[in-house]
């Protein structure tokens, strides 16, 4: 299935929403997703705070893996879904066609990164509990394995960029 020709994608999003959703409904909609955007933020930076300020938590490899997660799923909650939260407010796309493409390559980009790390710390717990001697030689490679992670994900997110439709998410 092609994601850019489905009924999603093909929503020509530039004129204001006409539907039947109650007012009510629709406000209390938003207010929820705030609640949501503000604590995903939120409490992200929490998490990546104290993992700067305290040392014994930057001293293991878990923790690692913790803020690779904590550093996506800010810029998932600051990018992706402040975007969504004034598209759906506003009923329309107020940004522009350049900002589109840019916008959607972010999007792809840190929702795959936010994915990518959630298995690869579930991998490492895995080679924690059946290979404890191969755990411990791969510790030394944490930070090249993320940093590997985050640059190897930036090719597969680009062409989103190129395929962007102005009217169109």
């Amino acid at each position: 299935m092609d994601i850019m020709n489905s009924s999603y994608m093909s929503q020509d999003l530039t004129t204001p929403r006409q539907d039947s959703t109650h007012p009510v409904l629709w406000i209390m909609f938003l207010v929820c997703y705030a609640i949501v955007l503000l604590t995903t933020i939120g409490g992200n930076i929490v998490v990546i705070t104290s993992y700067v300020l305290n040392d014994f938590v930057q001293n293991t490899v878990a923790n690692i893996f913790i803020l690779n997660l904590s550093i996506s799923d800010v810029l998932v909650g600051s990018i992706v879904m402040v975007v969504d939260f004034l598209t759906l407010a506003i009923g329309s796309w107020p940004f522009g066609d350049i900002f589109c493409a840019a916008w959607l390559s972010m999007h792809y980009f840190v929702i795959y990164m936010s994915v990518v790390t959630v298995i690869v710390i579930s991998i490492d717990r895995l080679w924690l509990i059946s290979d404890v001697l191969r755990y411990k030689r791969l510790q030394n490679h944490t930070i090249a394995r993320v940093w590997s992670y985050w640059c190897g994900s930036t090719p597969r997110c680009t062409p989103s960029f190129i395929r962007c439709r102005p009217t169109t998410l």
